[in-house]
């Protein structure tokens, strides 16, 4: 997804204004996820590379979904008590589905070319660095509730792997890398424990082009 530089415009404003500084301004938080991934459609023109296949395709409708745990660590800087800058980095492992193809292919035992349904998975790596600004909204003295925006440097490796062992014979395994600037948005609720330390659940979304990613984080943060 390209971006916009104008979803950067109210960020600076935002950031030329801000006052009544923190008496501790900069936080670190480090917590674990769980996402929902939602891939898009398999391309059912989309061709393997089997040397002895002549029309492999995607069965159409099929898509990707699948769910992650992720590890995630935040740096943020807080200009006044509404307002803060983050940093972000995210880890989201590795994901897989199922995608159902319809192959032919020759038989060298029969000297003809034959029709069948194979299954291929497919595997996603995905990482992303976040830059969000997030507005703070105190409701009581303990309980904040935020909302952030933001853009996402996401990386999303994905590997096509055939599940059957005698197609895998001849057809090799297919890798791609997608490296992407994308929209982050969510929703979150921090509780104060004390003064420097608090516990965060956040609702997160990175809307990617190749699998958007949807879920929550529960992290502990502490200011300096």
């Amino acid at each position: 997804m390209k971006i916009s530089k104008l979803l950067l415009v109210p960020l600076a404003l935002t950031i030329s204004n801000a006052s009544l500084a923190e008496e501790n301004p900069f936080y670190i938080g480090f917590g674990l996820g769980y996402h929902d991934l939602d891939g898009q459609k398999a391309q059912s023109d989309h061709y393997l590379d089997g040397q002895k296949a002549q029309s492999d395709h995607y069965l159409d409708g099929q898509r990707f979904g699948d769910q992650t745990n992720s590890l995630n660590i935040y740096l943020g800087y807080k200009f006044n008590p509404h307002f803060s800058v983050e940093a972000a980095y995210s880890n989201f492992g590795s994901a897989y589905d199922e995608y159902i193809a319809s192959v032919n292919y020759y038989d060298e035992w029969e000297g003809e070319y034959k029709h069948a349904y194979i299954a291929d998975d497919e595997t996603l790596e995905i990482s992303s660095f976040q830059l969000s600004g997030v507005a703070h909204y105190p409701v009581l003295e303990k309980l904040t509730l935020s909302a952030n925006l933001g853009i996402s440097y996401t990386r999303v490796d994905s590997e096509f792997r055939p599940v059957s062992t005698w197609w895998s014979l001849i057809s090799p395994i297919e890798r791609y890398s997608e490296k992407d600037v994308d929209l982050t948005y969510g929703l979150g609720a921090t509780y104060d424990f004390t003064d420097k330390f608090s516990g965060k659940l956040q609702w997160k979304t990175i809307d990617n082009d190749i699998v958007a990613v949807n879920g929550f984080d529960l992290s502990l943060e502490a200011r300096f």
